[in-house]
């Protein structure tokens, strides 16, 4: 399973600790300000309808590629995440079924109905120990 680089936050794109250890494990040159001023003018070309989005991804991809063949998947170091029969699980029982609980990026979830709670409530990420 792959692991998110980033994830959206009130309309912004946020890196994940995973996107965070990858950009540091590229080489400097995929994040040289000149690189991303090439990009930005590549974008102008797109809203002016000189290049699609699919031209602008895929040279970027292409341009990438040999950089990022050549990062070691041991320079890239992140918090370790559990496998996927590892799933954290609240101590106190569904309020609905008495199930258990589990804990997911998102929400906290049922495993035996259909109740859950959004883990950010009012702008205010919740704990286990408040659900």
């Amino acid at each position: 399973m792959r692991q998110p680089l980033i994830r959206e936050e009130k309309g912004k794109l946020i890196p994940t600790e995973t996107g965070v250890a990858f950009f540091r494990a590229l080489p400097a040159s995929a994040t040289l300000p000149d690189m991303t001023a090439l990009w930005s003018a590549q974008q102008s070309d797109i809203e002016q309808g000189n290049k699609t989005v699919d031209e602008f991804v895929n040279a970027l991809i292409d341009d990438l590629r040999p950089h990022v063949k050549t990062v070691s998947v041991g320079e890239i170091q992140g918090e370790a995440k559990p496998n996927s029969g590892q799933v954290e699980k609240l101590a106190t029982p569904c309020p609905h079924c008495g199930k258990t609980i589990v804990v997911r990026p998102k929400l906290f979830a049922c495993t035996g109905c259909d109740f859950k709670i959004w883990s950010t409530v009012a702008e205010k990420k919740l704990t286990t120990k408040q659900v």
